[in-house]
């Protein structure tokens, strides 16, 4: 399972359309809507649904952008990372008050 955050942004005067047009689409429930922002959570089986969801909210009437704010994959929550695997930056390798050659 797939759960995504979305900030949408409506035209403040059509946002309640947008925000009905939206709710119409399995999978997608808006949370909120105030002044043409609304929050919209977006649940789905595939991973590659929300890509597809946002390309279809850019192409709606009335809908001014789009912004993917979370996104967490059930599917990968046994996924163990090994800490060694993991590459440096550099950053506090060396004590910044001791002179450099």
């Amino acid at each position: 399972m797939n759960i995504s955050g979305v900030l949408i942004h409506a035209s403040p005067d059509k946002s309640e359309i947008a925000s009905n047009m939206l709710s119409q689409i399995d999978g997608v429930e808006v949370h909120a809507n105030s002044g043409g922002k609304l929050i919209v959570t977006i649940e789905d089986e595939s991973s590659n649904a929300l890509a597809d969801r946002v390309m279809q909210f850019q192409d709606m009437p009335n809908i001014l952008s789009v912004a993917v704010v979370y996104h967490h994959d059930e599917n990968n929550i046994d996924e163990v990372i090994d800490p060694a695997t993991i590459p440096t930056c550099g950053c506090n390798e060396s004590d910044p008050l001791e002179p450099t050659l």
